[in-house]
């Protein structure tokens, strides 16, 4: 018991240090890099995430395989897009379910690609 907790206090302490650099990573990134408009930190928070999302696929906490990665790869665009174009926050809630539920039926038509079982 004393050791899953432990654990589980590293993976918290790890996966929010992680978060912090995406977070850290996205404000800088689009600072400095052209163009810097505030559509694209969605797009540098989500890469800016990729360390995570490895942590927690090593960890075994996530299960995703590259055709995960193709079927939501847009989802930073197209919110970052519709924030700024839109702007309603309304619109961004609309523009995630949407993405989330095109992403889930894009990601069925896919085949599966070395998908642990665990």
């Amino acid at each position: 018991m004393k050791r899953e907790l432990l654990q589980l206090a590293i993976d918290v302490g790890i996966s929010l240090l992680l978060f912090i650099f995406a977070c850290a990573a996205a404000g800088a990134a689009s600072n400095r890099l052209p163009p810097n408009g505030a559509w694209l930190y969605s797009l540098w928070f989500a890469v800016g995430m990729l360390p995570f999302c490895v942590y927690a696929r090593h960890r075994g906490i996530l299960d995703f395989d590259f055709w995960d990665v193709v079927a939501y790869s847009p989802f930073p665009i197209v919110i970052g897009l519709t924030q700024m174009w839109i702007g309603h926050p309304a619109a961004l809630l609309l523009a995630c379910l949407a993405m989330f539920t095109l992403g889930r039926t894009i990601r069925r038509q896919l085949p599966t690609m070395h998908r642990r079982t665990t």
